[in-house]
């Protein structure tokens, strides 16, 4: 016996390959080997159904450290499964999404849940909480258009069912997935559409209008959001506390910063966080979006008082990941009012509890915050280091939006430094790297913000292009904010 880890709560020991492999050989010889291949997967599936983190609690928590040590035991199992009984494998790998997602294992992730929904044609409700697992996935690793056929089988599948809360989170699902993909033409038309389902659902009418809120703001539309908002928190008033997960977190992701007439797209949080969370924990994400709009129509006091009431909520629950969500959200308030010393104690209470949920992503962000804040206050140095390993940890996971972010943070940095060519070597490495779709509100402030550097590097064709690109994009989403500020720094020059 070799000792894998000698920690105190979980020592682990294994065999030594050499008498693994002779073990293995005698098994089979003796022929049980099928019977306890069975049983070992039968045993590993059905442990991780039992500590399912997503199992229909309205309290969400974080996934078991159980599927971290049980890792290589759980690959095994679902692999055998695969074979004999591929519904158990699919149930197995929905249980096991969460942790591989907190990991940074997308890829892994992905490929289970594809093999299994290929090994699994028969349709129960497992599989639109699988099929939303894959499109989460395929969102990290800057495949966004996925979602679309995704959202489309969730869609199908919700038709056919005649439970009144499932059909109509399908049909919530379908739209949120078309947001994420940049479906501008159809959105409004999708959004109506899927109201049919929603009627007299009051927890998937709440996700239903946070998500129109998000298209509003999507639109440089923070009034309209607010409204949307506000019908959002009363749908949740509603709804009983006792009803499964049914509220998919998102956010924006991006706001819009300045600096020396610059528009700087700042990169904040994720925009399909991965949670979906009951009434108590979805008023909590809600009030976060609340202060993001009202930041975004500068009402910072009510801001802060809507990340107040958020962070209390999610404390008196017990969820470390909302908190530093909003922790990490009331820190960037706090930049944007150049109160820089608030703003790090807040990235740093964020970045210790995501190390300890453990959440490899989260963690990104909130250094990616930490660093912005360090670069406000004269620490350059310290910022561009803590921007490159934000990076670097996204890019390790293979998250392509998330890094595409990260070098937007680091793009703002070399700008504070006034190092504009580094700055554009950024935006420009970022708008190759295509991690999300061209039609993406990121994307239009990106070629403004290009278009403003290039104007200053004296690349004044360059500048050109970016600004018809910016133009372009803003047209097709309809945002205000962004033509305004296209017409604007185009009369500056």
């Amino acid at each position: 016996m070799l000792a894998d880890t000698l920690e105190t709560e979980d020592a682990r020991y294994r065999l030594h390959e050499f008498v693994r492999q002779y073990a293995a050989e005698r098994l089979e010889r003796s022929g049980e080997g099928p019977s306890r291949q069975s049983l070992h997967s039968s045993w590993y599936c059905d442990r991780a159904e039992l500590l399912d983190p997503d199992r229909g609690e309205p309290l969400v928590g974080e996934p078991s450290r159980w599927f971290a040590v049980e890792r290589e035991n759980l690959r095994v199992a679902m692999a055998n499964a695969l074979e004999g009984r591929p519904e158990r494998a699919l149930v197995a790998a929905v249980s096991a999404w969460r942790s591989w997602m907190a990991s940074g294992r997308h890829a892994e992730g992905l490929q289970w849940l594809r093999r299994a929904l290929a090994a699994s044609p028969e349709v129960s409700p497992v599989h639109v909480r699988a099929l939303f697992a894959t499109a989460v996935f395929e969102v990290r690793v800057g495949r966004m258009e996925e979602g679309l056929p995704l959202g489309r089988s969730i869609a199908e599948i919700g038709h056919r069912d005649e439970d009144p809360l499932r059909r109509a989170d399908a049909a919530h699902l379908q739209c949120l997935l078309s947001w994420l993909a940049a479906e501008w033409e159809t959105i409004n038309e999708l959004l109506d559409a899927a109201d049919a389902d929603l009627h007299h659902v009051p927890p998937v009418q709440a996700a239903h209008d946070h998500l129109r809120a998000l298209v509003a703001l999507s639109r440089g539309d923070p009034d309209t959001a607010l409204s949307w908002l506000e019908r959002s928190l009363g749908w949740l008033a509603a709804s009983p506390r006792d009803t499964p997960p049914f509220f998919p977190v998102c956010t924006l992701a991006f706001s819009v910063g300045r600096y020396e007439e610059l528009n700087l797209p700042i990169f904040e949080e994720t925009m399909l966080v991965g949670r979906r969370v009951g009434a108590a924990q979805a008023e909590a994400y809600v009030m976060c979006t609340v202060a993001f709009a009202a930041r975004a129509g500068g009402r910072f006091s009510d801001a802060a008082k809507a990340l107040d009431r958020a962070l209390r909520v999610f404390q008196s629950l017990g969820d470390r990941a909302g908190e530093a969500f909003a922790l990490a959200q009331r820190g960037h308030l706090h930049r944007a009012l150049g109160e820089l010393a608030a703003a790090i104690d807040c990235f740093h209470q964020s970045a210790d509890l995501r190390v300890g949920i453990p959440d490899q992503r989260g963690s990104a962000m909130s250094l990616s915050g930490l660093a912005l804040a360090e670069a406000a206050r004269g620490n350059l140095t310290t910022a561009r280091g803590f921007a490159g390993e934000a990076a670097r940890m996204l890019d390790r996971s293979g998250d392509r939006p998330g890094l595409s972010g990260a070098l937007d943070n680091l793009a703002a940095i070399e700008i504070i430094s006034g190092r504009f060519d580094h700055a554009v070597q950024a935006v420009e490495r970022l708008l190759a790297l295509r991690a999300v779709p061209d039609f993406h509100r990121s994307v239009g402030w990106n070629h403004l913000l290009l278009a403003q550097l290039r104007d200053r590097t004296r690349d004044t064709v360059g500048a050109e292009a970016a600004f018809r690109a910016a133009r372009t994009v803003f047209d097709q989403i309809g945002e205000r904010h962004g033509l305004a500020a296209v017409e604007n720094a185009a009369a500056a020059r």
